[in-house]
C-alpha cells in the first residue's frame, strides 16, 4: 500500500475540516455499494423539513477548526493539513432559476405524502482514471490531486443541492435550478424509492418531470447474541432472499448496532445471518423470517458462534493467470470415493480470489468431508484436496499445477 498513512491522514483531516457527520463523498442513494455493507435502508437523511435553499458555504480558509488545540508535532500537522484543505478554492455555480417536478406514489397509485426530494449537481469528473486505448494501465493521480478532488466534489454537493417534500397528493417542485444535469433521490422511512422512467443516464434536467414508484420496506428487529449470552455492540447481518439458488450470489448487508437493532427489509422471505469481525469472525447460523406488510414486526435472535467451514490457501507457480482458473467444492457422501471429475458436474462455484491474497473461505457448512479443487477453463482439475468440517473452520492448501500450453 503505498502512501498509505499520509493519504489516510489527509482524508481523516478533511473530515474534520468540513464536518463529515454522515460520510464522504455520500449523496442520499449516491454512494457505491461495492462495499458489500451499507446501513439498512428507508431512513431518510437528517432533516425532514423541505427547504430549496443552497446549505450555508464553507467556513473561510483561516476559519476556526471548532477542536481545542492539540499539543506536539502531530497537532501542528494536522492544524496545518486543516488550513490547507480549508483553503481549496470552490468553483462558483450558477444558482438558476429553473425546476423539476414530479410525483411520489406506490404502485397501485396511493400517493406518498412527507417524501423528501434532494437534487444535487451531477458531477462530470468521477475521479476515475479512464483507460488509455494502447491497452496500457491508466496514471495514477497524485495525493493532492484526489484530496482536492474530494474536497470540491463534497462542497459542490452541498452547495448544489435542492430540496423538496411531497404534498398530500404526492407532488414536489424543486426550484433555484441551474441548467445542468442533477440526481434526483426520494427519501422516506419505511419506503424503497425507484425512478419511473429513468433516463439512460439517470439524471435530470430544469423543466423535467421525475416520477418516482414507492416500496413498502418492513422493520425487522434483531438482537446479535455472543457466545456469552451478552449483546454484541455491533455486526454485519446478511440478507439473502429465500430461495436463491447460490450462496456466492449477491446478498445486500447492512449495518448492525446495538442501539440501532432495527433493519428494514422488503415483504418476502429472507435467510438472515449475523457476523461480527470485531469478535473474531464470530458467525451465526442460518435463520429464516418471513416479512410481511401490516403484519406484527418480525424479531430475530441470532446467536454468533465459530464458523463452520473451510478456510483455505492457493499456491500458485509463478507467474500464473489465474484469471483462467475457477474453483469449485462439494461434499462428499460417506458411502462415495471422492472423484475430482465431480467437481465439474456436481460442485458448486466459488469465487476466485483476484485481490492478492490467494485465500478463500466456505462458510455454513454441515459437518462432513468435502472435496475443493481448481480447474482450468477447459474443465481439467489441476488440484484438489479433501477436507474434513466438524464444529469450526478447517484448513486447507491447494497448489495447482502449471497450466499447459494451450490453457
Amino acid at each position: 500500500m503505498r502512501n498509505s498513512l499520509p493519504f489516510l491522514a489527509a482524508v481523516f483531516a478533511c473530515g474534520i475540516a468540513l464536518g463529515l457527520g454522515g460520510g464522504l463523498l455520500v449523496s442520499g442513494r449516491g454512494g457505491s455499494q461495492d462495499d458489500q455493507i451499507f446501513p439498512a435502508p428507508g431512513p431518510a437523511p437528517d432533516g425532514d423539513a423541505a427547504k430549496n435553499a443552497a446549505p450555508a458555504p464553507a467556513p473561510a480558509p483561516d476559519a476556526p477548526s471548532g477542536k481545542a488545540p492539540g499539543t506536539g508535532a502531530a497537532a501542528g500537522d494536522s492544524e496545518a493539513l486543516i488550513k490547507a484543505l480549508m483553503s481549496i478554492g470552490t468553483p462558483s455555480y450558477d444558482k438558476g432559476s429553473g425546476s423539476i417536478t414530479g410525483t411520489v406514489a406506490t404502485a397501485s397509485g396511493k400517493p406518498v405524502q412527507g417524501a423528501l426530494i434532494r437534487a444535487s449537481r451531477a458531477d462530470k469528473s468521477s475521479g476515475w482514471s479512464l483507460k488509455p486505448s494502447d491497452g496500457s494501465a491508466p496514471e495514477d493521480e497524485d495525493l493532492e490531486t484526489r484530496v482536492r478532488d474530494l474536497v470540491r466534489t463534497y462542497r459542490m454537493e452541498n452547495t448544489t443541492r435542492r430540496e423538496a417534500s411531497t404534498d398530500a397528493a404526492g407532488r414536489f417542485t424543486l426550484t433555484g435550478l441551474a441548467d445542468c444535469e442533477y440526481q434526483v433521490w426520494a427519501y422516506k422511512k419505511g419506503c424503497e424509492f425507484q425512478r419511473k422512467n429513468p433516463t439512460k443516464k439517470g439524471t435530470a434536467r430544469r423543466g423535467d418531470v421525475v416520477d418516482f414508484v414507492a416500496s413498502a420496506l418492513v422493520e425487522v428487529r434483531i438482537s446479535v447474541i455472543l457466545p456469552d449470552g451478552a449483546i454484541a455492540e455491533k455486526a454485519e447481518i446478511e440478507t439473502r432472499q429465500k430461495g436463491s439458488r447460490e450462496k456466492w450470489q449477491y446478498a445486500p448487508t447492512y449495518a448492525w448496532r446495538k442501539d440501532k437493532p432495527c433493519i428494514y427489509l422488503k415483504p418476502g422471505g429472507y435467510v438472515l445471518i449475523a457476523e461480527a469481525e470485531e469478535h473474531g469472525g464470530l458467525r451465526s447460523a442460518e435463520q429464516e423470517v418471513r416479512v410481511e406488510e401490516g403484519a406484527v414486526p418480525s424479531e430475530a435472535r441470532l446467536m454468533l458462534k465459530e464458523p463452520v467451514g473451510i478456510r483455505g490457501r492457493l499456491e500458485f507457480p509463478e507467474g500464473m493467470d489465474t484469471k483462467q482458473l475457477w474453483m469449485r467444492y462439494m461434499q462428499v457422501p460417506e458411502s462415495s470415493a471422492p472423484n475430482p471429475a465431480d467437481l465439474m458436474r456436481k460442485g458448486k462455484y466459488l469465487m476466485m480470489p483476484q485481490d492478492g491474497t490467494r485465500t478463500f473461505e466456505i462458510k455454513d457448512l454441515a459437518p462432513g468431508t468435502y472435496l475443493v479443487g481448481v480447474a482450468t477453463m477447459s474443465f481439467r482439475v489441476i488440484a484438489h484436496c479433501m477436507v474434513q468440517v466438524t464444529d469450526r473452520m478447517a484448513e486447507a492448501v491447494l497448489s495447482p499445477a502449471p497450466l499447459k500450453p494451450e490453457e
